[in-house]
């Protein structure tokens, strides 16, 4: 609850005990406090009380007896009692009236705009078409491996794997790592998983784009296996085109992917000596 709204039951509450003691002091004064009063009055003469329109000892000097002064003093006071009481019933609902109209006026300020109802829907594990729909653990996975990724090249460049792009663009040499360290790589079981199961890739079938598994043929050696397995996992993140592949929205295949790629990364950092550029660790 806001402060506002706190504000709002407070002015309520009192409204209405306002009118609850404005109606009871009401029942009383009509039913117990009018029929009485005279001879309440009666019993406790006292000039004192005599405020309004008489005075007691001017009246008794000028010949009126105690029960002349009694009637007066009934009278005048029975007359404050409902002028009191009028007053009370008067005021008690306006009051109550106003202190409804500022809680009336306090809610509808802090009542924000009609906004259309969105029904919360539970994303099918194999229909996630937005963003908010994937899992915190699959974006920071996500984040997690183009980070890892690109401190990977960083290091292959920063330790001479590094060669000539298009219009003279500084490019990871990936080949060259392999060529050097496939003869002493041996694929752990995070890597045999890896290519056990390879990622399926998007290619050009007689001029429409299709998913095909990733065929690992062309390699010869393990490592250039892993490591074509690792480049195809970030181009399917990093380019468009798999909103319409089931396998895509499969949060427990991505989460498999990403986590065995990032720790393969993190081997070939070890085997190629890059752990410092890798994890910038110097």
């Amino acid at each position: 609850m806001t402060r506002t709204q706190s504000k709002m039951a407070v002015f309520l509450i009192i409204a209405l005990a306002v009118l609850l003691v404005a109606s009871v002091g009401t029942y009383i004064a009509i039913d117990y406090w009018w029929p009485t009063n005279q001879s309440w009055i009666e019993s406790n003469l006292d000039s004192s009380r005599v405020t309004l329109r008489f005075d007691a000892q001017a009246a008794k000097d000028g010949g009126f007896s105690n029960s002349d002064i009694a009637t007066v003093i009934a009278e005048t006071n029975l007359e404050q009692r409902a002028l009191y009481t009028r007053l009370l019933l008067l005021i008690a609902p306006v009051a109550a009236v106003v202190l409804c109209l500022v809680s009336l006026a306090m809610f509808i300020r802090e009542r924000p705009l009609e906004q259309p109802s969105v029904q919360e829907v539970t994303p099918s594990p194999l229909f996630l078409s937005h963003i908010g729909d994937y899992q915190a653990e699959l974006k920071l996975k996500c984040f997690e491996y183009f980070y890892w990724f690109a401190r990977f090249e960083f290091a292959l460049k920063e330790n001479g794997f590094v060669k000539n792009g298009p219009y003279d663009a500084a490019l990871a040499d990936w080949d060259k790592f392999r060529n050097r360290f496939a003869s002493v790589f041996t694929p752990s079981s995070n890597e045999v998983a890896l290519l056990s199961s390879p990622p399926q890739r998007q290619v050009l079938a007689d001029g429409r784009a299709e998913w095909q598994t990733t065929s690992l043929d062309r390699e010869s050696s393990e490592l250039g296996k892993v490591i074509l397995v690792l480049k195809t996992i970030r181009n399917n993140l990093f380019h468009g085109g798999k909103s319409s592949q089931a396998d895509w929205d499969n949060p427990e295949r991505n989460l498999f992917y990403l986590t065995h790629a990032k720790r393969a990364l993190d081997l070939l950092a070890t085997i190629g000596s890059l752990e410092a550029d890798y994890e910038r660790y110097y």
